[in-house]
């Protein structure tokens, strides 16, 4: 159960993070509705739980030598590999590209990062 409501709570995260970038730039565009964006925040969600940590541990020399910069390039190639995966987004140009990892990075960094005190604290 409480895999699940993680899951959840990612999902949500993602979701949230996804919806500020939209609003925030022009170059970051969904088109097709809510189920498009369900499975497009549903895809980032499962890569970032399942494939991110894979990718950081096979990088991480990479990872500790550039002070965690690497992290980021991993952002921005789960960003590309969104963005080819479904033809209801469009990242138009590099500057998009960075400016929406920025903004989904920072979201989920920050609500992560205050949800593990919070939850950590009432135990």
């Amino acid at each position: 159960m409480k895999f699940i409501s993680h899951l959840i709570f990612l999902f949500l995260v993602n979701l949230g993070a996804i919806l500020l970038v939209e609003k925030l730039t022009p170059l970051f565009v969904i088109t097709g509705g809510i189920i498009e964006l369900a499975k497009i925040t549903g895809a980032l969600t499962l890569i970032n739980l399942i494939l991110k940590p894979i990718i950081k541990f096979l990088l991480s020399p990479i990872i500790i030598l550039t002070f965690g910069l690497a992290t980021v390039l991993i952002n921005l190639g789960i960003l590309i590999m969104l963005d080819f995966m479904f033809q209801s987004l469009t990242i138009t140009g590099i500057y998009g590209l960075i400016y929406s990892t920025i903004v989904i990075g920072l979201v989920n960094f920050l609500i992560n990062f205050s949800a593990h005190h919070l939850f950590n604290k009432s135990i």
